[in-house]
This record gives structure tokens, sequence and C-alpha cells, in this order.
């Protein structure tokens, strides 16, 4: 992997897509509470925190276009594919008679792409509005404490953190053995004290409504605060490990095609959402089995399947350019695109 910082970034977003995947095997496919599984618990205090200071890394493009530009650029990458695709809890609400779970539930999902483009939105309108680029990601982050869909308060700090990675990533190279060794230790140390308390929701009405009384808000500003350093202290030190070993290991032919499906982690992310948490959640129960053997051999097995038919449902969709509009939110392109693409990967 070494001198080559895209064939990085690739890895680690297989690296964080596969955790998608494992994660919600663990989740869907038992009647068991995920939360008091502690792979489950480690997969997620970062990586979806990682997934999101990728998007934030990779998004200074977005402050050269007009904001209608941006606006129908990331509503067609994002927002389209999560209607279409979210459709599908629509149509199971419907056939297994659950019409209001089916609704309520196409409102949120998939949740981590319209997180994304609000992200977008509030990052580029904090720029242009404000010179100082301290008091654009100030402002930024109190306004995104107010929008409590999509898990929008935690997600934004870890866009902004992307951004400012980018920012310094040449510092950062230069010592990520360093900083994976410190992050790594604040991340594992944090390990100890995350549980499932930081999945219970903290009603905001009822804190301002104690207000003088300062419990509550305190009991709730320190899961925010303790939920977000410990993603973005796994995050760091993620990105900072994957970028010191890229120095080290001599990547394979087959190693730089796994890296490569990371480059696929959109159509991925979707494709899983019908796959796992809408068809095989509905059919596919593990009770009976031992964790370990559930958590460490077949949840993984599961996921190396279900990526590879997303990878083979993404191939088949992008010989259709409106497909390829509705499912994966790529430009629509004209028809001797599609065969010129079709032709090359033969």
């Amino acid at each position: 992997m070494a001198k080559e910082r895209d064939l990085v970034f690739d890895a680690l977003k297989f690296f964080a897509i596969f955790l998608v995947l494992w994660g919600h095997c663990i989740m869907h496919l038992t009647s068991i509470d995920a939360t008091t599984d502690q792979t489950f618990l480690f997969i997620y205090s970062f990586h979806m925190p990682l997934f999101m200071a990728m998007v934030g890394y990779f998004s200074g493009s977005a402050l050269s276009q007009t904001f209608r530009e941006l606006v129908l650029s990331k509503g067609r990458q994002l927002l389209v594919p999560s209607v279409v695709i979210g459709s599908a809890y629509l149509i199971d609400g419907l056939i297994f008679n659950e019409t209001a779970k089916g609704v309520a539930t196409f409102i949120d999902m998939p949740w981590f792409l319209k997180c994304t483009f609000l992200c977008f939105i509030l990052y580029y309108a904090c720029s242009h509005i404000f010179r100082s680029q301290t008091l654009a990601v100030i402002v930024g982050l109190l306004i995104s404490l107010m929008l409590g869909h999509f898990n929008f308060m935690w997600m934004y700090p870890c866009f902004i953190f992307g951004v400012v990675l980018r920012r310094n990533f040449n510092r950062i190279k230069a010592n990520a053995g360093i900083l994976a060794l410190f992050s790594g230790i604040i991340f594992a140390t944090m390990l100890s004290s995350w549980g499932a308390d930081f999945w219970i929701k903290r009603d905001k009405t009822a804190i301002l409504s104690s207000l003088p009384d300062m419990t509550l808000f305190f009991d709730w500003l320190y899961h925010y605060a303790f939920k977000n350093v410990i993603g973005l202290a796994g995050t760091l030190f993620f990105i900072t490990l994957f970028e010191y070993l890229s120095d080290k290991i001599k990547i394979t032919k087959a190693g730089r095609t796994i890296c490569g499906w990371g480059s696929q982690t959109l159509g991925i992310y979707l494709f899983q959402t019908v796959i796992i948490e809408v068809l095989m959640v509905r059919w596919i129960k593990f009770d009976a089995m031992p964790r370990l053997v559930f958590d460490f051999i077949v949840t993984p097995l599961i996921s190396i399947a279900v990526l590879l038919l997303c990878l083979w449902l993404i191939s088949l969709t992008k010989k259709s350019r409106w497909l390829s509009l509705f499912l994966l939110g790529m430009p629509l392109k004209d028809k001797n695109s599609i065969r010129q693409v079709t032709s090359s990967s033969r």
C-alpha cells in the first residue's frame, strides 16, 4: 500500500463497510438485544464516525459549487437512492400489515445518507456565511445540536473532524505511528466504559423543563461528549494505523482488488439495506446459537456472502443508466457511455 493514499482510504472504506455488514448481521439476525453483545458494541463505538469522517475528508470540492449545484448533486447522489431503496420498508410494511411501521422506517432510513446530505448543507452554509473557519465550525456544531433526527448531532462533528483531517493530513501522515498509539490508548480505555446506556434516548424537552436543576443536562452532556470522543478516537486510531501500515506492507494484486471494493461503499450500503434489514431480518434468526460462534463465524461469513452479492448487484445495476441513477445515485449517462463501461469491464 506504500505511497498510495487513495488506496489506503479505499482500504479504510472497505474495512468500514464490512463492519456495517457485520454489525447489521449481529443486530438483525437474532432476537437478542444487540446492545448486550460486546462485538456489536465495539463495532458501533466507531464505525459510523469513521465513515462520516471520510465523507468530510473528501468534501472539499463541495465548497467550490454553487448552493444549487450542491443541492442537486448531493440530492441525486444521496436522497434519490434513499427514497428508492427506502421504499422497500414501505412495501414490507404493506405486505406484513405493518403500514405505520413501514412509513416511519421509510422516513428514517437509510439514515446515514440523509444525515450526510444535511452535513453537506450545513457545512456549506456555515462556510459561506462566516469568513472565520473557526466561527463556521462552532456555529455549525451548535446548530447540529438542535437536529435530533438521523443521528445528526453525533455525525456532524465527525464530518467536521474529517474536514480538519484533510487540512492537516501531511502532518498527521508524518506522525501516523505516534498518533495511532495515543489514539488507540484513548479508544481502548474508553471502551471499558462503553455500553448499552449510550443507546438510551434522552428527551431534550425533559432536560429543558427540568432546568435550573442541571442533573439531566449534565447526564446528557456526558453521554453526548463520551459518544463523540470515543467515535473520534477510534476513527483517528484506524486512519493513522492504516496510514502507518501502508508504508510497512506490500500489497498484492488480490489485496488491490479487495481495497478497490471500498470505492463501492454507497452501493453496498444501499443493497445491504434491502438484503439484511428488510429481507433477512424477517426470515433468519440464530437465537439458539452460542454467541461466540454467532459473532465470529456465522455473521462474518454471512457478511462476506452479502458483500459479494452486493458487488454483483452493483455491476448489474451499472449496465443501466436509469438504474444507476435511481439505485446508486450516479449521474444519468448517455447510452454510449454505458456501452463503453460495459465493454471495458469484460
